[in-house]
């Protein structure tokens, strides 16, 4: 993934690996490992690619590197405000905007990279949520 490019992002699932040759599995070992949360490179329909592009728990591999360079940037983005500031940002709404003005330059930049989407979650969403 290049983080310095816009629209950039990519998943592993389906991915191929050229220097690494592909396994022949059977259906029932495929199952297995999917089950048991592991990744399979193997032919389907004779292209090697992998399968199924999760980490361990179920989560897709580039959701949690999305998320890590999320938390990573939004941290560095803030620092930056602080640190660069002539005064210091004060404990009031203008304060807060000047905070909040880094996290969304970083959230329009995962945007850009098409890491993250827009959009905001209502109420009744934000109950349902649940994090896994």
């Amino acid at each position: 993934m290049n983080f310095a490019a816009n629209n950039s992002t990519i998943t592993l699932k389906f991915k191929t690996q050229p220097t690494i040759t592909a396994d022949e599995i059977t259906a029932t070992e495929h199952a297995k490992a999917k089950r048991l949360g592991i990744n399979t490179y193997t032919y389907y329909d004779d292209v090697a690619m992998i399968a199924e592009g999760t980490v361990l728990g179920g989560r897709f591999a580039d959701e949690i590197v999305i998320l890590d360079w999320f938390r990573d940037a939004v941290q560095k983005e803030v620092f930056a405000r602080l640190y660069k500031s002539p005064t210091k940002i004060p404990l009031t709404d203008a304060g807060q905007a000047i905070l909040m003005a880094a996290v969304e330059k970083v959230c329009l930049e995962g945007v850009l990279k098409r890491g993250i989407r827009t959009g905001r979650l209502d109420g009744r969403q934000l109950r349902e949520f649940t994090h896994r």
